[in-house]
């Protein structure tokens, strides 16, 4: 990782830092809705959500829970793209 991206980070999720990680959150998110441009996109809304779970208890649990879910679908689905593959290859 870039190390001024890596202290941003640290800085980023301290607590006193709320007031800066709300407006940025919000930032994000606007910017995730914009997605039809080639740099602004989905995964600006996504780290928006994540920013502001930080400081929304009540955003924490559906979060992690919808992120796990993610994760899962992102394993099974690169399970069957190997599977695939090696069927293929003759692996």
């Amino acid at each position: 990782m870039i190390p001024w991206g890596k202290n941003f980070l640290k800085w980023v999720i301290k607590p006193e830092a709320f007031i800066f990680r709300i407006p940025l959150a919000i930032l994000f998110m606007l910017g995730g809705l914009i997605s039809f441009l080639p740099i602004l996109g989905i995964w600006m809304f996504s780290l928006g959500l994540i920013l502001l779970a930080i400081d929304i208890v009540v955003l924490r649990e559906p979060l992690a829970r919808f992120l796990i879910r993610v994760h899962r679908l992102f394993q099974k689905i690169i399970r069957k793209i190997k599977l695939k593959w090696s069927e293929i290859n003759g692996w």
